[in-house]
């Protein structure tokens, strides 16, 4: 749109019908996502008699992961109302657009700010075993479970719906976004979560026999 490649980080490329709004995301996502990660191994076993012996293993693993990224880039394209006050033909009156001719936008939302992300995974293991002899077999039984649990927060992401609506009705202004009342940045803006967890349960057992000599 005309005018609405002004913000910094935004650039000019093509000519005439072809030229094309671009933005260097690079000047603000994080090249190398800064990570954390801790773990602790816990084992132990008991005697129990002369053939057997009860062991217990245990493992607990943090990963987290943070890191930025540029602002919010909504696909598929946004709509231009007719009517609407950032229509072009509404805001640049003497330069041919057509007001009954809906347009489209692909805009990127840097007046809200960088998109922040934060994501965290953590496993969990514990194992009790038996092992010993029945007879002239070697025998092993195993208790084991397993926890995982994912977590992931992207702030700033802009709400498709409140985005569109804010554009139509004019009070978030595609011209010129830093000009918005900051109540509208924060009301089309939340933050995205998503949280997976998993258990696993199992119980195992081998026996050998040595046949022969």
């Amino acid at each position: 749109v005309p005018g609405g490649c002004n913000a910094p980080g935004f650039s000019l490329s093509g000519s005439g019908s072809a030229t094309r709004c671009l933005y260097d995301f690079n000047q603000v996502r994080t090249a190398e996502p800064e990570m954390s990660s801790d773990m602790l191994l816990v084992g132990g076993a008991l005697r129990l008699g002369d053939d057997w012996q009860l062991n217990l293993d245990a493992s607990l693993s943090r990963v987290q992961i943070v890191g930025v990224e540029a602002p919010d880039l909504i696909l598929p394209e946004l709509a231009i109302a007719r009517g609407s006050p950032n229509h072009p033909a509404a805001r640049f009156p003497t330069l041919g657009y057509d007001p009954n001719r809906p347009l489209h936008l692909r805009h990127r939302f840097v007046a809200n700010g960088n998109r922040e992300t934060d994501s965290e995974d953590r496993q969990s293991r514990v194992s009790l075993g038996l092992d010993g002899r029945i007879g002239a077999a070697d025998a092993e039984f195993r208790l084991f479970q397993d926890d995982s649990r994912f977590e992931e927060r992207i702030s700033n992401q802009v709400i498709q719906s409140l985005a569109q609506q804010a554009i139509n009705d004019g009070s978030y202004n595609i011209y010129d976004p830093f000009a918005t009342a900051p109540a509208v940045l924060d009301a089309m803006s939340a933050t995205a979560q998503r949280d997976g967890r998993y258990r696993t349960q199992g119980f195992d057992a081998t026996t050998t026999l040595a046949v022969g000599d």
